[in-house]
């Protein structure tokens, strides 16, 4: 306890603090105010009603946190478990191998992707070959000739024949199936 004298006080002094005191113990408005206070200037005393309170929420604080801790640990195991279902069924859906799966989720992280589905046709789509598209012109297909026996002596004379079908064929004039 702090360094207190009552010498020098007189009777009556000491009358009036103990009325004071009395009357803050006795008021439950002041009362734990006062208790408090008396725990502050002898932190060594004992009094059961600040101390119990005390000890009673340190043990519940770290009952709580205990019980915190645990509920992370099972939300991030949830968390783990249904990433590990993802990847599964996107390895079974998609054909895709566990390095895949892994390039799918970098995807998802760059691009912005929600889906882990969305993200695996991206990815897929990304290494498929594109596809040719056709040709806006047919194969060159020259007749061979057989000048032989086609009855033509003169290759000349067929080239012009075989342009005159051409020109007319560009005009549409005769239609070649």
């Amino acid at each position: 306890m702090a360094n207190v004298s009552l010498e020098g006080m007189s009777a009556e002094q000491i009358t009036d603090l103990a009325i004071l005191a009395k009357a803050q113990l006795d008021n439950p408005v002041t009362r734990p105010h006062f208790l408090q206070n008396s725990k502050v200037v002898n932190p060594e005393s004992s009094i059961p009603e600040i101390d119990i309170p005390m000890r009673v929420n340190k043990m519940l604080q770290s009952g709580k946190e205990m019980i915190d801790k645990q509920a992370t640990e099972i939300a991030n195991m949830r968390l783990e478990r249904d990433i590990e279902r993802r990847r599964e069924v996107l390895m079974k859906k998609h054909g895709l191998s566990e390095n895949d799966v892994s390039e799918v989720e970098k995807l998802m992280l760059e691009k912005q992707i929600a889906s882990h589905d969305t993200a695996a046709e991206f990815y897929n789509s990304q290494k498929q070959s594109a596809r040719p598209s056709p040709s806006m012109f047919s194969p060159n297909t020259m007749p061979k000739i057989n000048l032989k026996e086609s009855g033509m002596p003169n290759m000349s004379q067929w080239a012009r024949n075989e342009a005159g079908k051409t020109l007319d064929e560009f005009r549409g004039r005769i239609r070649v199936s």
